[in-house]
């Protein structure tokens, strides 16, 4: 599959078209993050080491209402300092039978 055909899927995957300013997630977007992480880096991992709970935390909302997820990225140089950040509506989950994710951002830490 090509790189741009992953960025159309991804993004009829997004459950909540936008983060939380407001601005949309739409092929381009996503295209220009992966890019950018790409020039920074020599390659993203997705083998087990990439996947390992470790690199993932959760955080309850005050409210109780939602999770905020942190996935970092696992890069091939071992640098791992970009980060996809989420938010799981848990009502809207329970009531979909499914994860309802908003992507807050895909970009360096801090």
């Amino acid at each position: 599959m090509r790189a741009s055909t992953y960025a159309v899927a991804t993004v009829a995957l997004i459950d909540v078209p936008a983060d939380n300013d407001g601005e949309p997630w739409t092929t381009a977007r996503l295209r220009a993050a992966r890019e950018a992480h790409r020039a920074e880096h020599a390659g993203l991992r997705l083998d087990p080491e990439a996947r390992n709970l470790r690199h993932t935390t959760v955080a309850v909302a005050e409210d109780k209402a939602s999770w905020r997820v942190e996935q970092m990225l696992i890069d091939t140089a071992g640098l791992n300092d970009w980060v996809a950040a989420m938010e799981v509506d848990l009502a809207a989950s329970r009531q979909a039978g499914a994860p309802v994710i908003r992507v807050l951002r895909v970009g360096p830490l801090g």
